[in-house]
Parts: structure tokens; sequence; C-alpha cells
């Protein structure tokens, strides 16, 4: 712990700095809380019902991989746990969340002035990853938690390595791997450091590669594990097409969501993608010319923050696209954030050597910085606001279900048709939330009811069943009747 403490420390700020970062607190608690009151929905269900059902030493038997399931045991582990000290309160899960993405944050913060030395840029850095707006469905839906402490974990990890710490860095990897599979991504980051910081490196290949060993063993056994024990059988969110076009058309609508704000505009963007990515593309190349970078002088830091925002996007697009969920773009937004600091440290650096013109450019793309923050925070706040209304749906549904159905006997098939999938239409291809039941309605019956010998099918043949109005309201249909 010592350890982590110099890797971080990042001194005492002034008090008026410590003021300023109070109240920005202030604000993302205010932006984020609608959604952290938001209740139970979707997969949530599915871990819960697991949890309560579930001991310790039957978790620890995740460490070792099952055909079609998702390979996460210290986040099992970590949900259990949550479960057995708070309960079934949703305030409390979204809180661990919450505390994960301030520990992102600060590390984002750290990594950035380890890149470009200056305390502003990094801040900017940090702010723009704390209002990312892809942060909402990592927030408010309580089973992604694995995405924000695991992305804590990557980004503790890529420290390490760029501290030169390699033992805690590959230690901190292994922890991100049993977390989420975005731990994956430590390796080829850990490369693409050495890649760009090679220039001011006296050793060579050579070294860079006994330095990154240690990675390419610990993937090489995470992934033979897996294919060993799981007999090469995956849990995904999704099939996905790995040809160039998918590819290319994916890349174009990683960048859109990356960078379009409104809603208004993504909603857009899945019908005319390749004209909205020409847009969004002409657009950043109109406000990076603005910022003269032809006068940058380090390159180090763009270089891996832009490497990291591309190779990440790639990552998901490979494994999962054409299903994109705003919960992908969450390592890709820290990327992101790395790129504003350290684009913003080259423009203060030669401020002083602008001029008339270029600086009026540079205040311009600041004002559309601060605009662009502005609107994404506002939608965070407005995306939470509907992530509470569909905890409530999901409960009411529940609720009315079991008042229509008190007693069931035991194996019993009920038939429910109009199970909502989510709150508001979705955006193609994956939507971006709020779900409402999508895989969890038969887990949180179960879990109301107490039991796991219920089972819940869509269509029935014959007899009565239970239909869900767009409203929440349940109601019984009798047999024969439409």
């Amino acid at each position: 712990m010592a350890n982590i403490g110099r890797l971080i420390n990042i001194g005492t700020p002034p008090p008026w700095q410590a003021v300023l970062i109070l109240a920005v607190l202030v604000v993302t608690l205010l932006i984020f809380w609608p959604g952290l009151n938001a209740g139970f929905v979707s997969d949530a269900f599915i871990f819960l019902a697991r949890a309560r059902d579930s001991t310790l030493g039957t978790l620890l038997g995740d460490f070792v991989p099952s055909p079609g399931r998702y390979y996460r045991p210290l986040f099992t582990i970590l949900f259990w746990l949550s479960y057995e000290t708070l309960g079934e309160r949703p305030l409390a899960f979204h809180l661990v969340a919450f505390v994960g993405h301030l520990a992102s944050t600060v590390l984002v913060f750290v990594i950035c002035l380890r890149l470009c030395s200056r305390r502003s840029a990094a801040a900017v850095s940090a702010l723009v990853f704390l209002w990312a707006l892809h942060s909402h469905e990592v927030m408010f839906e309580a089973s992604q938690v694995h995405l924000s402490v695991g992305g804590s974990l990557l980004l503790g990890a890529v420290l390490c390595y760029v501290e030169g710490r390699y033992r805690s860095s590959v230690l901190l990897a292994a922890i991100a791997l049993m977390m989420s599979e975005g731990g994956l991504l430590v390796l080829p980051l850990a490369g693409l450091w050495e890649i760009v910081s090679g220039a001011r490196r006296t050793a060579g290949p050579r070294h860079a590669m006994k330095r990154l060993l240690p990675h390419v063993g610990l993937v090489a056994a995470y992934l033979a594990l897996r294919l060993i024990a799981a007999g090469a059988h995956f849990a995904v969110e999704a099939e996905g097409c790995r040809r160039l076009r998918c590819i290319v058309v994916g890349g174009i609508e990683y960048l859109n969501r990356l960078f379009v704000r409104p809603d208004a505009a993504i909603e857009v963007i899945w019908t005319h993608r390749l004209i909205c990515g020409a847009v969004t593309l002409g657009i950043l190349i109109l406000a990076v010319g603005m910022l003269a970078p032809w006068r940058w002088r380090h390159w180090e830091g763009v270089g891996f923050s832009l490497g990291w925002t591309a190779g990440s996007c790639l990552y998901f697009i490979i494994a999962l696209w054409p299903y994109t969920s705003d919960r992908f773009l969450y390592i890709p937004d820290m990327g992101l954030a790395l790129l504003i600091g350290s684009i913003w440290a080259e423009t203060i650096d030669g401020w002083t050597a602008a001029s008339g013109r270029a600086r009026l450019g540079i205040v311009g793309v600041g004002i559309g910085l601060i605009a662009w923050l502005g609107v994404g925070a506002y939608m965070i706040r407005q995306r939470g606001f509907l992530w509470a209304e569909a905890g409530r749906l999901a409960e009411r549904i529940v609720d009315e279900t079991v008042a229509l159905e008190p007693s069931l006997p035991e194996g019993a098939t009920v038939c429910v048709s109009g199970i909502p999938d989510s709150y508001v239409p979705g955006i193609p291809p994956g939507n971006t939330g709020p779900y409402v039941f999508r895989n969890g309605f038969v887990s949180a019956l179960r879990l109301r009811y107490g039991r796991q010998d219920i089972t819940i099918v869509k269509e029935c043949r014959e007899g009565s069943r239970l239909a869900i109005a767009p409203s929440g309201t349940v109601r019984r249909i009798p047999a024969g009747a439409q």
C-alpha cells in the first residue's frame, strides 16, 4: 500500500485548488445523484439471485472457467460481498461503482501528469473522464460494477508500467483479468508505451521485449486457462462481425458515439452514420488545426493517448460489433481524456508564441470543449432520471406479477407477454440503456419468490397468460382471449 501511495503522490494542493476540487465533487454528485438512486434492472437481478443462493466457497469455484459463462470470478465475489454486507440496497451498489469511477479519475489525473508534467492539463483530463457521458451505464446498472472497478485496476497497471514498476503492473493486470475482460488491454497499452517512449530510452527493442515478457506470459496463461477449462466456449455479448467492412463501419460508429452530443443527434447516427462520421471527423480536424499542432514539441503523450483511444475502440469492435453499448466506450473514454489533456498541455506551451489570431482560435476551441463537457454532464443527469424510472417500472411489474400469482405450485411455468427490454426506445445496434429487464425478468421473479424452480415463457399455446402493458400494468388474459 505504501508503494501505491508513493506512486500516486501528487502533493497537497493549495487551499484554492482544494476548494475547487470540493466544488467539482459536489457538482459531480449532483450530476450523478438521480441515477445513483435508481433501482435494480436487467442483469442485476441475475447476480442478486445468484448471490442470495451462493456461499464464498461455491463462488471460489468460479476461478475455474466454465463453458458459456463469463469469466469474472473476482466480480462475482465482490458482488456477493456487497450483497452480504449491504443487502438489496441499489444505492449501495451504485456507490461502489461511483467510488471506483472516482478512483479511476484520480488515476487518469496522475497518468496525464506523468505524460505532460502540467497539473492544469491533468485536471482537464480528469474532468473529461469524470463527466464522461458513457459512464452512466457503468454507474447506474449494478451488474456493470466490474467495469468501474476493473477500469481502476487497468489504469493502475498502466500507471505502474509507465513508472517502471513492472512487477506491480503485472500483479494489477492479473487482478484486472479476474475482474473483467478489459484487463487484456494492459498488454497492448504497455506495448504502446514502449513504442511512443522508445525515443527517450537508452535501451533498444530487446530490453523492451524483456520488460513486456511478464505481461505476455500472463495473457498467454489467462487465455490458455480459459481455452482448456472452458473448451474454447467464450461467453460474449454477441457474435461479432470481423470483416474489414464491419471494422471500418464500427470505427465510424465509435467515433460518433465518443463525440456526438446531444441525444437528439445520437439517435440519427445509426441511419446516417457515414455522414455523421464525416462531419464529426471534419469538426475534429478543424478544431485540432486551430490549435496549431505543427508547433507541438512533445508528441509522446498525444501518441500514447490517441493509441489508447483508437486501440481500445478496435478491441471492442473486433470482439462485439455490430453490438454497441455505452459501457463499451468506458475504457476508450480514458484514452480520450488523456488525449484532450495532452493536447491542452501542448496548447498551453505554445500560447506565448501564438499570434493573436491563433489565440482567438484556441479560445474558441476551449469554449467548444466547455460546452461539450456541459452538455455531456447534463445528459448524464437526464439519463439518471430515466434509469430511476426504469428501476421503478421493474419493481412495479414484479409487484403486480406476484400479486396476480401469489402462490405458484412447485416447478411452475408462467406465460408472460410484453416483458419490457428497455425503458426508452433503443438506439441500435446495442442500445444505451436504461434497460428494464432485458435478461433479468426470470431472476427478478425468482428473487422475489425466493425460489429457483420457476420458469417463464413468452408464448402460450393454451391456458391463461399474464400480459404486461407498456405502462407497466400487469393483467391476466384468459385462455382463448386475444
